[in-house]
Parts: structure tokens; C-alpha cells; sequence
């Protein structure tokens, strides 16, 4: 997380690694913001030849849905981009996943590398 100004924008990439308690159960990854907007994408391997893909469109709004992982309590990459465009109010934006089916845990690895830049 980090302290966002009012009336700024950030772009921020992440890149890590996530694990999934079942093949079935993929994860989605978002950013939450004080104000204004946010979009995005996150790209999952659900398998050896193919990634899954979750946009954010709003605070706390994603679309799409991630199926699966190609193994069972492996790390799996993980890469994500946002652009998020604060309004009038500043504050803390934050990182956020969950997993896609309820009651099947997902977990980000440590090592995450998040990295940002405030626009102009």
C-alpha cells in the first residue's frame, strides 16, 4: 500500500507469485483507492499454454473470473498493472486478492514486487 495525493495519477505493475489450494480455483487481484478511478488487468497461469485474465474497472469492481491454475499448491506468476486516477480525496491505496471460488484458499506469495510511478 502507499499514500496517494488528491488530484494525482499512478501507474503501478505487479510481478509475483500466487498458490492455490485446488486447480479450480484461480484468484483476482485488485487495488482499492480512497477516490476517483481505477483500471487494470491481472494475468494468471491456469495452465502450460494458456493465462487467464480479470480487468478492474472501478473501486472494488472486477470483471472476468480466473478458472484455475495449472498445479496445486505451486507458485503460479502473477502479473498485474493498474492506473489509478485519485480524485478530491487522497489516502491509502492498497493492494487486494481473493480467491475465485469461496472457501478454497489462495495465497500471494512473499517476494511480491510492486513497482510505481506518479503521472503527469
Amino acid at each position: 500500500s502507499f499514500a496517494a495525493a488528491a488530484n494525482s495519477s499512478y501507474l503501478i505493475k505487479l510481478f509475483g507469485a500466487l498458490q492455490s489450494a485446488a486447480t479450480t480455483t484461480g484468484a483476482v487481484l485488485a487495488v482499492d483507492i480512497p477516490s476517483g478511478s481505477v483500471v487494470g488487468q491481472a494475468y494468471v497461469s491456469s495452465s502450460a499454454t494458456a493465462v487467464q485474465v480479470t480487468e478492474q474497472i472501478a473501486d472494488n469492481a472486477t470483471t472476468g473470473v480466473t478458472t484455475g491454475v495449472r498445479a496445486a499448491n505451486t507458485n503460479v506468476p502473477v502479473h498485474a498493472w493498474f492506473r489509478v486516477d485519485i480524485g478530491a480525496t487522497g489516502g491509502t491505496v492498497q493492494l487486494q486478492f481473493r480467491s475465485e471460488i469461496a472457501g478454497s484458499a489462495v495465497t500471494l506469495k512473499a517476494g511480491l514486487t510492486a513497482m510505481g510511478r506518479r503521472a503527469i
